[in-house]
């Protein structure tokens, strides 16, 4: 079985969005009302995750290249997480990109600091 035409565009809109099934709905062109179980219905269907995973592919892997790409896909997968889980460890993930994080160093062992004095003599300025 093939996808549909509105099955189609749902895809491309479900990819470009970031992944809001409703909002790829309303763009392919369901009715606002009907939109978010549109999406739903689509989202449960095989060919349809299928053309997402084929169209994402590519995407994700060429936003990973660079650390804006990947600073925005775990924003996404923050902002989407089902589980509150999921979005603590994005959020985690991000803060330590983007340095919020201090790197502590704990060091132990001996130092021998030498000082040495100088005195100056008498009458010298």
């Amino acid at each position: 079985m093939t996808l549909s035409p509105k099955q189609e565009a749902f895809v491309r809109q479900y990819v470009l969005n970031g992944g809001n099934a409703t909002q790829a709905a309303i763009s392919a062109g369901y009715s606002v009302r009907s939109a978010s179980t549109a999406g739903g219905v689509n989202m449960k269907n095989n060919e349809v995750i299928e053309a997402i995973k084929r169209l994402s592919a590519p995407k994700i892997a060429h936003e990973l290249d660079t650390i804006e790409g990947r600073r925005a896909r775990l924003q996404a997968i923050a902002d989407r997480a089902e589980r509150q889980g999921d979005e603590l460890k994005a959020l985690d993930q991000l803060s330590k990109m983007c340095g919020d994080y201090i790197e502590r160093k704990h060091i132990t062992g001996n130092v021998q600091i030498n000082f040495q004095a100088y005195v100056p003599k008498k009458g010298s300025k």
